[in-house]
Parts: C-alpha cells; structure tokens; sequence
C-alpha cells in the first residue's frame, strides 16, 4: 500500500508541476486539462490528490500562489511554479522514465484464465469484453481525429491508450479464438469415443 501511494503521489506531483511549468495555473484549471486529455485512464491522479498535492507542494516551496478576484465570483488561488519545484520535476521525470514498474492488466489476468470458466461462459465474458474494448478504441480514435492540433501531451497519451487498447484487444483475440475451439454446443455433451473390439 505505502508503494502504491508514493507512486500516485509521485504521478500527481509531476503533472501539477508539469502543467504549472507552462504557465501559472488555478485547480480547477488543472484538474480541467486532465480531464480533457484523460489523464486519469493512465496516470493515479484524482480531484482530491491534486489540491492535496497543490497545498503540498506550496508548504514545500516548490510552488507559490497569489490571491485573485473576478468580479463577485469566489477568490481563487492561482499557483506558479517556483525553481526549486523545476528542479524537482525534471528529477522526477527522469526518475519515471527510468522507472521499470510493472504495467498490471486486470483484462489479461482474466483472460489468461478464462479456461477456468463453462465453455459458453468463457465465450460470453470474452466477447463482452472485446467488444468493450472495440467500442473503447472508436471513442479514443475519435478524440484523436478531433485533437489533430491538440498538445504534445494530448497526442501522447491519446497514442498510449490507443496502443494498449489494441494489445488488449489481440490478447483477448487470442483466449477467445482458443475458446471458440473447444464450445460444446448447449445440450449437447461431448461424447466419449467408443473403443471399438475386432473380433477375433
């Protein structure tokens, strides 16, 4: 548990770090950007860590804030990134992408032993999943059409998501094909070869 946490504190510590290197940035603003390039499908980043990480970060001296007002509306807090936070998020990205952690799949884990399953339940699952994933990569490849003049970061992880929805989707090919192989049709048990006596 205590490495998991490091780690999303780690993935949330590099993107406001990163995003407030381009320029001074509220929350909302933030959390904003990581949704419209779904930031959240890859990396352990949530609303709450990340103003957790902003207070952080500001206590740490790795960014500041300054108090801002429109009109009537709330008072926000707008954050810069400071140089001791530059320094520390270009030592974390080098640390990440040094970083040889495990990608985990709870798709190939399941399909790895979908044998354990009835023929047809296997099937079934293994179908309904595919056609998860397929309905998946219409929607990433149609953001991606729509995002043709998106941002470095856009194209990047629409590009990574893409790919592993594919590696998914050949891995469950895979199960699938085998299961596919070895259905019985419902009510029909398969039958045990008769061993046959010539007679002498």
């Amino acid at each position: 548990m205590a490495k998991r946490n490091a780690r999303t504190s780690s993935h949330t510590a590099v993107v406001v770090l990163g995003l407030l290197a381009q320029q001074p940035r509220h929350g909302y603003e933030i959390l904003q950007i990581i949704k419209d390039i779904h930031l959240t499908d890859w990396a352990k980043v949530g609303t709450a860590t990340v103003y957790a990480a902003l207070v952080t970060l500001e206590r740490e001296g790795a960014v500041v804030s300054t108090t801002t007002r429109d009109g009537l509306r709330p008072a926000r807090h707008v954050y810069s990134i400071t140089e001791k936070g530059r320094s520390r998020v270009r030592d974390n990205v080098r640390a990440l992408l040094m970083s040889a952690a495990p990608v985990h799949s709870d798709r190939l884990v399941g399909a790895a032993f979908s044998w354990v399953l009835a023929n047809h339940g296997a099937v079934a699952s293994l179908t309904t999943c595919r056609n998860a994933i397929e309905g998946r990569l219409a929607e990433l490849r149609a953001v991606q059409e729509a995002s043709t003049k998106g941002s470095h970061v856009t194209k990047l992880v629409l590009n990574y998501l893409i790919g592993v929805a594919e590696a998914e989707r050949s891995s469950l090919e895979i199960s699938l094909t085998r299961e596919q192989g070895r259905v019985t049709p419902p009510g029909r048990p398969k039958l045990k070869a008769r061993r046959t006596v010539k007679k002498r």
